[in-house]
């Protein structure tokens, strides 16, 4: 879902991720999820509930505030309960992190709670979540000013098609070829043949 929604936003909506939510979240089925989860793949989980913070931090789903909170709640005490899974967008986020954080004290997660989730993300990643945090939007600032690399004015050559004569056929080369041959070849032939002719000639009319 969120692949869709980050490169063709369009095609994805609040109500899928709301969906989404109740589904994975709230049980909306009564499948008894949290348990399967809790059983199976407690990071699974972990995962879901952060990649759906992420998401909210995007402004790619506007999330309500009782979904938002419920999220963060379910998110630190996953990683407080089993300790980090870490995703690629959860300790390769350092971003998301510091948005955990901040917006988990600004709804009122316990503090205690939000401090073990700091310790427990920065043991993982080694840094301080503000550090990092800072350090790659300095980075991300960094790539936006580099210059663009293309332009509509290219120069060079034009390349045209050019149409090439048609090389005669084989035979025709052998035919011209071997004409040629003969006639260097019976030119000396017919010469000596001449000289031989009229000195015969020249003799018979001396005798």
């Amino acid at each position: 879902l969120w692949g869709w929604d980050a490169t063709v936003p369009e095609t994805v909506d609040d109500a899928m991720w709301q969906e989404s939510f109740e589904v994975y979240v709230e049980d909306k089925h009564d499948l008894d999820l949290k348990a399967f989860f809790e059983a199976n793949s407690p990071h699974a989980y972990q995962d879901i509930t952060g990649r759906m913070v992420e998401t909210i931090r995007k402004d790619y789903w506007q999330a309500d505030d009782a979904t938002t909170e419920r999220l963060l709640r379910e998110h630190v005490e996953s990683v407080a309960k089993h300790g980090v899974g870490c995703s690629e967008h959860t300790c390769g986020n350092p971003r998301l992190l510091r948005y955990v954080l901040e917006q988990g004290a600004a709804m009122n997660i316990p503090g205690p709670a939000l401090e073990a989730y700091r310790a427990a993300m920065e043991e993982a990643i080694g840094a301080d979540i503000e550090t990092a945090a800072a350090e790659l939007e300095e980075f991300v600032r960094w790539n936006e000013s580099l210059p663009v690399r293309t332009t509509m004015n290219i120069e060079g050559l034009r390349m045209e098609a050019v149409a090439e004569a048609e090389p005669p056929l084989a035979g025709e080369t052998g035919a011209a070829g071997g004409a040629r041959d003969a006639l260097w070849i019976g030119l000396p032939v017919v010469g000596l043949l001449a000289v031989w002719r009229w000195r015969r000639r020249l003799g018979a009319d001396r005798s």
